[in-house]
């Protein structure tokens, strides 16, 4: 059975509840499982139960009326969330959404400390993509196609070969951390974007050491204030890529204000 614990007034199960508080020993699995019935907006047909279904039917949070098709047989086993369900559902997306945020708000403060002190173009929340025949000229067709970096920055300046392009993942756990070292092609897409690429944590998260090679690591401390713990390695006679600087072009820089 799930070792799961839900905070709720039972004696009032079909009211609403938004102070429910979801034990995170749930797996990612069952969410998973949630989500995909709430999905459908109504009962699922399914043509066997598993031991997922029985956790969460165990727990509250899956319910199996009996459909029986014109000639009173049992049709097939039907699966529907119910109101713990959707609650649970919902204390997840809050947990996630505020991650989100302070993800976002760490982009933004690293992106403000890159401009007013460093003088920096700024962008967040870039997509970039590389063609297959650009992959195909560089002989790279296994390679990655299609990256999001949470902050780019570069210098002000008219030359491409003087723009210095920093590419900077922000990170706020270290379960975030470790899938990047899982994915070799969004370690590449930072290296190949950027003549410098980074990692911006809050201070005590990661250490040096633990980078991949080549990457920096700066932190915050207090709200707002940055501390280089480790130079990223920049890249000599790098030239930013004709899609890299499309892509920039297309979503405009945020300049320093001295420049405006």
């Amino acid at each position: 059975m799930l070792d799961q614990q839900i905070t709720a007034d039972k004696s009032s199960a079909g009211a609403a509840s938004d102070t429910n508080t979801v034990d995170r020993a749930l797996k990612p699995a069952h969410l998973k499982r949630l989500r995909f019935i709430f999905s459908k907006g109504r009962p699922v047909h399914v043509g066997t139960l598993g031991p997922m279904d029985l956790d969460l039917l165990a727990a509250g949070m899956l319910k199996c009326p009996t459909v029986d098709d014109v000639l009173g047989r049992s049709a097939s086993a039907v699966l529907a969330i119910t109101e713990l369900g959707v609650r649970t559902l919902k204390v997840d997306l809050d947990a996630r959404r505020a991650v989100c945020d302070v993800h976002h708000t760490l982009g933004g403060r690293l992106a403000h400390w890159l401009r007013e002190t460093k003088g920096r173009m700024t962008w967040e929340n870039v997509t970039f993509d590389r063609d297959y025949s650009t992959r195909l000229a560089l002989d790279e067709l296994d390679g990655w196609y299609q990256a999001r970096l949470d902050v780019v920055a570069c210098a002000v300046t008219p030359t491409a070969r003087l723009a210095d392009i920093a590419a900077y993942e922000v990170k706020v756990s270290v379960a975030d951390f470790r899938a990047d070292l899982a994915n070799p092609k969004k370690l590449a897409a930072s290296r190949d974007i950027a003549q410098a690429a980074w990692y911006c944590t809050p201070m005590g998260l990661l250490q040096p050491s633990q980078l991949p090679e080549g990457f920096g690591l700066i932190c915050e401390g207090k709200t707002g204030d940055f501390t280089v713990l480790k130079r990223a390695k920049r890249k000599k006679d790098f030239e930013p890529h004709r899609d890299t600087l499309m892509t920039l072009v297309r979503r405009r820089a945020t300049v320093p204000e001295s420049a405006e």
